[in-house]
Parts: C-alpha cells; sequence; structure tokens
C-alpha cells in the first residue's frame, strides 16, 4: 500500500553528484597541490584548510571567488607561485572524478520520472561532471542546481526550494538522494522524500532498492 501511495505522489527524483552519481577524491587534488610546496605541506593538511567551512573552496562552491581569483587564493594560501596557466590549475583541481555506475540505474527509472541534480560544486569541478557520461540522462540546461550558480550551499533551505522549482515540483512530490545526513535531514525538513545513499560505501544495486521502495524503477531493473 505504501508504495502505491509513493507512486502516485512521486513525480521526480533530484539527485546530489558526488558520491552518489559519481565518485570524487578531493584529496588526489590537494595532495598535488601540497607536492608543490615541497613538502612544507602535506594534502590532508591542504584538503583540511581549503574544505573548511569558510575555506577557499567552500567560497568557490557559494560562487563568491571567480577561477582566476580562486587558483591566486589558493596559491597565496598554501605558499606556491600561482599557475601561469589556468588549464593547467583546472585540471589539477577538476580531474578528480570517477564513474559510480549509476546510468543504468538512470535508464531503469519508470517513464514518468523526472531527473534533475542538486550540487554543492564550483566551476571547475562542474565542467569536469557535465562531460561524464551519467549526464547524457539530465537536462542540464533546465533541471540542475549548482551551488555556485545560485550563491547557496546546501545544506541551505533556499537551494533545495529552489532545485524543486527548476523541476517543476514540490518537495513532497520529489525524493532527494544524498550521501551526507545533514543534508538529508534538511531536505526532510522541507517536505522532500530524502534518502542518504553513498557510492564509495554501497552498491549500485543498493541505490536501485531505494529507488525501487518509491516505485520508481522499472520491474527488469529491480
Amino acid at each position: 500500500m505504501a508504495q502505491e501511495v509513493h507512486m502516485k505522489a512521486i513525480a521526480a527524483v533530484l539527485f546530489d553528484f558526488g558520491n552518489v552519481l559519481g565518485k570524487f577524491n578531493h584529496l588526489k587534488a590537494c595532495t598535488t597541490l601540497a607536492n608543490l610546496t615541497g613538502g612544507s605541506l602535506t594534502g590532508e593538511e591542504v584538503r583540511a584548510n581549503l574544505f573548511a567551512e569558510t575555506g577557499l573552496a567552500t567560497q568557490f562552491e557559494r560562487g563568491v571567488l571567480d577561477l582566476r581569483s580562486f587558483m591566486r587564493s589558493v596559491c597565496s594560501e598554501i605558499g606556491i607561485m600561482p599557475f601561469d596557466d589556468m588549464t593547467d590549475f583546472s585540471r589539477v583541481w577538476g580531474d578528480i572524478f570517477t564513474d559510480a555506475g549509476a546510468l543504468p540505474i538512470l535508464k531503469g527509472l519508470k517513464s514518468f520520472v523526472h531527473v534533475g541534480i542538486l550540487s554543492n560544486t564550483d566551476p571547475i569541478h562542474w565542467s569536469y561532471i557535465e562531460r561524464m557520461p551519467v549526464m547524457q540522462h539530465f537536462d542540464l540546461e533546465k533541471h540542475v542546481t549548482l551551488s555556485f550558480e545560485v550563491g547557496m550551499r546546501k545544506p541551505e533551505p533556499g537551494i533545495y526550494l529552489e532545485a524543486a522549482n527548476r523541476l517543476g515540483f514540490s518537495p513532497r512530490e520529489i525524493v532527494y538522494i544524498d550521501d551526507i545526513g545533514a543534508n538529508v535531514k534538511a531536505a526532510r525538513a522541507l517536505g522532500f522524500h530524502a534518502e542518504c545513499f553513498n557510492a564509495t560505501e554501497q552498491t549500485a544495486t543498493e541505490l536501485t532498492d531505494i529507488l525501487s521502495t518509491y516505485g520508481l524503477v522499472s520491474t527488469a531493473l529491480a
């Protein structure tokens, strides 16, 4: 009976990207940057600095810094010379993503299901993400809500409501999937059906199972 109610009520699935649709490794970029310091910093130290609540990476995700300002600020923060070529810096910062095997799941969603993305991300990371095969299943013009574009980050309520508005459905008609518990909790407080899934710890089958409980997956895939 619960599944029947879900099938009638749910119209869309809103996905976080990182560690849901794709995996990422911030430490890879931070270790490369740390190596340029001549050993004065470790990758873990660079990551802790840049990804602190008020760190430069967080500001970049909020859209406060443009690309060149971010690059120069990062280099100054860790004590290295600025990159001469933004392409080189972008490659170091952005080439951290790998596939999480979610494309078959997206293809297996029932035909009535709309999909969107809600992500705390920055313009460099997004330039890598949007080229990944899994992204072919999304309308990147209409149904994607990115923190650096809207000036908000999860778990701030406004960014969830903006994502729902872009999808064209109320929170109660949307299932939201995120790998961070605090983000899931914030979504539920706004009326979303929200579930936690982490592709680094769980299998694609487990994501299928989550979506199946809402009646959103075709019988063949389930």
